[in-house]
Parts: C-alpha cells; structure tokens; sequence
C-alpha cells in the first residue's frame, strides 16, 4: 500500500484509513493461518509478511499525523510488537533454513545424489542475502553446498558396427567443452580424471552419411544497351544541326558454378546413474550440414567429407549437451 500526501481531505483520509486497514487485516488472517498448521519451514513466509507490515507502519508514521482541514483524524490499527516479532521470526526462518540445508546435505552424502546438495546452496543462499549475513557456519556450508552439488558426467563414446568414419566423427566432438553455460555440470571424456562420476553418458553413433559432391554450371544470356556513336543531321551547307546518342545491344553469356552436398548423422545417448546402475534417460540425437556455395567468378566446391563430419559432429555435440542441461538443471 502505497502512502501519499492527502490534500486534507476527509475523504481522501477515509480512503487512506480504509486501504491501510485493509492490507492490516490481510496479513494478520495470513499470519493466524499460518499460525494455525504451526510448521518450521513456514518461518519464511511468516518473516516476509512481518516485513511487510513493519514497512507499512514505518511508512505511516514517517508521515507524520493525519487531519483534514475539517478537523477529520483517521484511526489506523498498528501492531504495537512489529519489530519485536519480525526480530524473532527472521531468527526462526533462518534456523530453519539452515537445519533444511544440513538435512539436504546430509542426503547428498548418504546417496551420493547431487541435487539435494544443490537445493541446500539455494537455501543457505537466502539466509545469507535475506536474513543474516553470518549464521553459524552457514557461510561454510555454501562452498560445501556449492562443491557438492555439482554432477560429474562421464562420457563414453562408440561406434555401431558398419558406421564408416565413427574415428574422426568423434575426433571431432568435444564432449568435456560444454557450450551451455551451467556452473552445475561438469563434463568430462578422461575415465581417469576422478575416482567416481555421478553420470555415465553413453554416446553411440548409429549412422552417418556423407554425400558425393554435387557440381553444376549453368548459363544465361544477358543483353545489354551499350552507346555507339551518334547520328548526325547535316544542312545544305553540310554543318550538323543535330547530334543524337546512337546505342547498340551486346550479348554475353554468364556462367553460373554451384557446388553443394549434404551430411547427416545419429547418435543414440544412454544416461546411466552411476551410483544406482539405472538407465535414466535414452534419447536419439540427430545432426545435419548442409552446405552450398556459387559464383560467377570461377568454379567452386563443397566442404571435405572430413569437414562436413565435423559440421555433423559439433551439432550433434550442442544437442547432448543442452539434453543433459535440460535434465539436470533445475530452472
């Protein structure tokens, strides 16, 4: 509710009484149900709301008093304990908070799961920025929080019997490079990098196809107005009186070169939860390249087969990668 300066006006200051006892009476019914289930992880909320009249009443009485010019003085309920009660349930939200994050990580380090970990980062987050800047060892706790809740993948690469060039396809992807931007995954192609890894990616190329290179040459007439002289209009003493700007139409031929060709290929991608042996997700991933170049200059060609692989295989890289974000990564 916002408070402005009132003209001194009797009804101006009944809509001031009015809407200020209105939000009053709203967060107090909020409070007293929430009082009512009587559950720690309400101390949040129950905090925002205790902050919400604090600022209310704070706002009114930075005003000063209220009288219209009538001699009208408007009464505006205030909860006389504000302060007293905002002090003790931002003590509670933050305890409970804090309790929360250790019962998160205690998860993390009984399963070995990442995204209890990753919870309890958030919750000891907002009790350092919403609440208190020091509690206990929260501080502590974020950067164990923050280590732990990061999921370490393994990528293991093949290729289906048959599939020609699977070498240099995977030659060219670079699984460990991540291109989106999550500070909660890790990837990684070494096996021996750690001594575990939460994830194992499986990465099986199941086809690939290259294209010949296609060349074409084609060509058009193109006529063009070019000037040729002039036409000359003599008199009978034989001096030009006239003088008008011949043209003439000169044809060329325009030869166009194209060259194009095409590459397209699958991989099948096998998620494996390292800790429990489950398959959590398969998926197929597709790729395509298309390339095509021309000019009228001189004769052109299409990509390497060894290039267009390596189109294929870094679009197929971005596509596991933006999978295995969507899975993990909590919005």
């Amino acid at each position: 509710m916002a408070i402005k300066e009132t003209a001194g006006k009797v009804k101006d200051l009944l809509g001031l009484e009015s809407a200020f006892g209105l939000a009053q009476r709203r967060d107090s019914a909020e409070l007293a149900l929430l009082g009512e289930v009587a559950l720690s992880e309400n101390w949040p909320r129950i905090n925002k709301i205790h902050r919400q009249i604090q600022a209310r009443q704070q706002k009114l009485s930075a005003h000063g008093s209220f009288k219209s010019k009538k001699g009208f003085v408007p009464t505006f309920t205030q909860i006389k304990t504000i302060d007293s009660l905002e002090a003790d349930s931002r003590r509670l939200a933050a305890a409970y908070l804090y309790n929360h994050a250790q019962g998160l990580l205690a998860i993390t380090d009984s399963t070995g799961q990442r995204q209890p970990a990753g919870d309890a980062y958030r919750a000891l987050l907002e009790l350092k920025d919403n609440y208190f800047p020091s509690w206990e060892n929260a501080n502590a706790l974020i950067d164990s929080a923050y280590q732990n809740g990061k999921a370490h993948i393994l990528f293991e690469t093949s290729v289906l019997n048959g599939v020609p060039d699977g070498k240099a396809f995977w030659r060219d992807t670079h699984l460990g490079e991540s291109r989106v931007k999550s500070e909660w995954l890790v990837f990684y192609t070494d096996s021996t990098a750690r001594s575990n890894f939460d994830f194992r990616a499986k990465c099986r190329l199941v086809s690939l196809y290259v294209s010949p290179e296609s060349n074409t040459s084609t060509e058009r007439t193109e006529c063009t107005q070019v000037e040729d002289g002039y036409d000359e209009k003599l008199d009978t003493a034989g001096r030009v009186i006239s003088r008008t700007l011949k043209y003439k139409t000169e044809t060329k031929t325009i030869t166009t070169y194209s060259a194009s060709r095409s590459a397209n290929g699958t991989v099948l991608l096998q998620l494996v939860d390292e800790h429990t042996g489950k398959t959590l997700h398969e998926q197929a991933i597709d790729g395509h390249h298309n390339s095509s170049d021309s000019s009228e200059m001189f004769m052109v060609s299409a990509p390497s087969e060894m290039f267009m692989i390596g189109y294929v295989a870094s679009s197929i890289q971005g596509s596991i990668h933006w999978h295995l974000r969507k899975m993990f990564v909590a919005k």
